[in-house]
């Protein structure tokens, strides 16, 4: 519907700098210099570890492209690949 990250209840562009105040907070809350598309990708890494599937974590973050989704926020975790292994004990 809209092409903008944040806006108003309205649905008005907000017009701060989201970029000064996410720094600020980082900066309150002691925590290390991070860029700003740091929180796109833990919000899609957390879902995708909570068994999101693929189509639905495309469409919360805006890509026309399933394929843009797959190449850049998906990648094999640990524990993915751990569960993986484990179900050749039940093929066996």
């Amino acid at each position: 519907m809209f092409n903008f990250l944040f806006v108003t209840s309205n649905f008005n562009i907000m017009s701060f700098c989201f970029f000064a105040i996410f720094y600020l907070l980082l900066i309150k809350a002691k925590i290390k210099h991070k860029k700003f598309h740091c929180l796109r990708y833990t919000y899609a890494t957390k879902l995708f570890e909570a068994g999101a599937p693929l189509k639905t974590v495309q469409a919360l973050l805006g890509h026309s492209n399933i394929k843009t989704t797959a190449d850049i926020y998906t990648h094999v975790m640990p524990k993915q690949k751990i569960n993986a292994v484990e179900k050749l004990n039940y093929i066996i």
